[in-house]
């Protein structure tokens, strides 16, 4: 179930390798913990990561 990213593709050696990491673990957790908690920090922590990623590789 990996996240399909369309136009980050150029940043894909650095950004990729952090985001598997941390999908990893994740799916790993997922499997015998599957609240409704979990996945809201899920969502919370991927749209944290996306928005740090972006700000770390939107350098002008």
């Amino acid at each position: 179930m990996a996240k399909s990213h369309t136009a980050d593709q150029i940043i894909e050696s650095d950004l990729d390798h952090s985001h598997q990491r941390w999908h990893h673990s994740h799916l790993t957790c997922s499997m015998c913990l599957e609240s409704v908690g979990h996945v809201i920090t899920l969502a919370i922590m991927t749209s944290f990561l996306d928005s740090k990623a972006s700000l770390v590789y939107e350098v002008p």
